[in-house]
């Protein structure tokens, strides 16, 4: 169960990386958002929010924004998402679906984690470029249950060719 910890420790260097970028980075580009309230004679604080608010509806704030602390806010997502996910898989194949001596399938759980994992921070990606509409994100979540679905069966069939038993070895051992 080791895997299990380090995946939880994945997950909470994650969460580390997001409480710092959220507390420490700035998410905009303050001194290019200060020319444009600038421009616009914009004082109070009720107009600069409408302000932000009609760029984001336009698609205008990305322009405004510290892509390095949308990356850092990303990579936390993805790493929390992975270690939690990860360490969930592993728990649960291990005392509901593996006898005792066996072990949980540890490529199974990485594949699935990192698979969610792009899921949310595609999800994540369309948010702060306002392209997430309902019907956007709905999209998105029947084709990564489709993909999960076909790359599953894949795996399942690669494993049943591998147990079938030839003729031979119905047989029994030759003399």
């Amino acid at each position: 169960m080791r895997y299990v910890v380090l995946y939880m420790l994945l997950a909470l260097l994650g969460a580390f990386l997001l409480f710092y970028s959220f507390s420490q980075l700035p998410l905009l580009d303050w001194q290019a958002l200060a020319m444009l309230l600038e421009q616009r004679e914009i004082e109070t604080q009720t107009q600069a929010t409408a302000l932000l608010l009609e760029l984001y509806r336009r698609g205008l704030l990305t322009s405004y924004l510290d892509f390095r602390s949308v990356l850092a806010v990303g990579a936390g997502i993805g790493a929390v998402v992975t270690g939690t996910v990860g360490a969930a898989h592993l728990l649960i194949d291990k005392l509901f679906f593996r006898k005792f001596y066996m072990p949980p399938n540890y490529r199974l759980a990485l594949r699935r984690a990192l698979f969610w994992a792009a899921v949310l921070l595609l999800i994540y990606g369309l948010a702060v470029l306002n392209y997430l509409q309902l019907v956007v994100l709905m999209s998105v979540l029947i084709i990564a249950l489709i993909l999960e679905v076909v790359i599953s069966g894949m795996g399942n069939k690669r494993v049943a060719k591998e147990k079938q038993i030839t003729p031979e070895d119905k047989s029994g051992p030759k003399p």
